[in-house]
């Protein structure tokens, strides 16, 4: 796969007329889903348990108290949502505070907008404090106008209210804005609201990055390394 040399050069006919940008987060702007692909499986492993062949398909589409539900309900943990949510939370939380970079290439993709005075906000599936602590110790947050979740939203990336949240909080319409994204089901759904899209390349989302290409405005590569 062909790496863009300049980024901001393949997505600036794309960013014509636009004020804002929304930035999804893992697997976008933080190579952090490689830790996801193995967090859930290593919970259920900890409990004794062997999940379902499905069981990390169905977590991805999930917010982090969705999930924490499902597996109190669906598997014999001892313990209620609230804890199974807790321990987990507290099992990434480390990994988001000390650990997860951002992609190569995100420092100077988001320095070049915001000297462009493209408004962003992050809009995430994660939590809000982690997510934030994250992008701090990274020198990110200090260029975005917030962030939102799918908590705060009250619905996951299967519901276009994440994005919508992020346009109001700007102050700018979904004709305005530009979402970043690399989850194929959370660009159907951006792209089903109006929403200009471009395609992030994240190795979670390889088997589908055909059809991500065939549905996005344009596609980059944030990585440093060719995948």
């Amino acid at each position: 796969m062909k790496i863009d040399k300049d980024i901001y050069s393949v997505i600036e006919p794309y960013m014509a007329g636009k004020k804002a940008a929304i930035f999804d987060m893992d697997g976008t702007l933080l190579d952090s889903m490689s830790m996801w692909a193995v967090l859930d499986i290593q919970y259920m492993k900890e409990m004794g348990i062997t999940p379902r062949p499905d069981f990390h398909r169905i977590m991805t589409s999930m917010t982090l108290p969705m999930a924490s539900e499902y597996i109190a309900k669906e598997y014999p943990v001892p313990y209620s949502a609230r804890e199974v949510y807790n321990q987990i939370l507290d099992m990434a939380d480390k990994y988001y505070r000390y650990k997860l970079p951002v992609k190569a290439k995100v420092p100077s993709l988001i320095k070049h907008l915001y000297d462009d005075g493209i408004h962003m906000m992050v809009a995430t599936a994660n939590e809000y404090d982690m997510s934030r602590a994250a992008l701090e110790r990274n020198n990110v947050f200090q260029y975005m106008d917030g962030i939102v979740t799918c908590t705060m939203a009250g619905a996951n990336k299967q519901n276009p209210a994440v994005f919508l949240m992020a346009c109001d909080k700007m102050n700018v319409s979904v004709g305005e804005c530009v979402v970043f994204e690399d989850s194929l089901y959370a660009i159907k759904t951006a792209r089903e609201a109006g929403f200009t899209v471009i395609g992030v390349y994240d190795e979670g989302e390889k088997e589908n990055w055909d059809e991500i290409c065939s549905i996005t405005d344009c596609q980059v590569v944030l990585d440093d390394e060719q995948k």
